[in-house]
């Protein structure tokens, strides 16, 4: 729904007569009270076809009239929901935001780990405990967002309705997919500069993976995480 839509639905909700509604039984139709007062007759017809009997059509008459009625109190609450959620949606944005500005702060501080050791002589492998803080700076700037995943506040809690709210996001949860490999890429398009992260994989446990190797594997699980 556009903010226009929800505009729309406020304006109606602030022109309509204010006070508290009620649909009260009269005869074979229902007046429509505003504290206690009478405001209108509500009559809404039906096919024949659809209500053979009269107590059908009467039945479904008082559930109509009685969601007319609530409109005025079931409106304002589904707005003001609307506008509390719109909210703790926008304070996890700026959250995120945070987090992306401050990643890209580290990354680009040790954007020289992608081109070999730096400063460091070829014979001082100090330059790995660089990587390593590296690592724990991006884990020390993405702790709001473990914050934002642990809250379920607003989140469904039974299964099918997560399964359900989850299958909204998917198309975002592809962009962001999208995000991460074109990251990689351009990570590959500096392949010149890329060096082993330790050794040949022989030695420990890094299986031969090269210092861009890791930085798309760290990029990659920031998107499944």
């Amino acid at each position: 729904m556009t903010p226009e839509q929800l505009a729309a639905i406020a304006a109606r909700n602030a022109a309509r007569t204010q006070g508290k509604w009620k649909a009260a039984p009269h005869g074979e139709t229902f007046h429509l009270q505003v504290d206690g007062v009478w405001h209108a007759e509500l009559s809404i017809g039906y096919q024949f076809k659809s209500f053979p009997y009269p107590e059908e059509a009467a039945a479904q008459f008082k559930k109509d009239a009685a969601f007319i009625a609530h409109a005025s109190e079931d409106i304002p609450s589904l707005l003001a929901e609307v506008a509390r959620l719109t909210a703790v949606i926008e304070h996890d944005r700026s959250k995120v935001v945070d987090v992306l500005a401050e990643a890209n702060a580290v990354l680009k501080n040790y954007g020289w780990l992608a081109e070999g050791r730096g400063s460091y002589a070829f014979d001082d492998d100090r330059w790995k405990d660089e990587f390593k803080v590296c690592m724990d700076s991006l884990a020390k700037v993405l702790d709001p967002m473990r914050g934002i995943a642990s809250d379920l506040s607003d989140s469904p809690i039974k299964w099918a309705d997560i399964v359900a709210a989850r299958s909204m996001t998917d198309a975002l949860t592809e962009a962001e997919k999208r995000i991460a490999e074109a990251a990689c890429n351009v990570v590959d398009a500096y392949s010149e500069f890329d060096r082993p992260y330790c050794c040949d994989g022989r030695m420990c446990g890094c299986q031969g993976q090269s210092v861009h190797d890791m930085m798309k594997h760290f990029i990659r699980a920031m998107v499944k995480s």
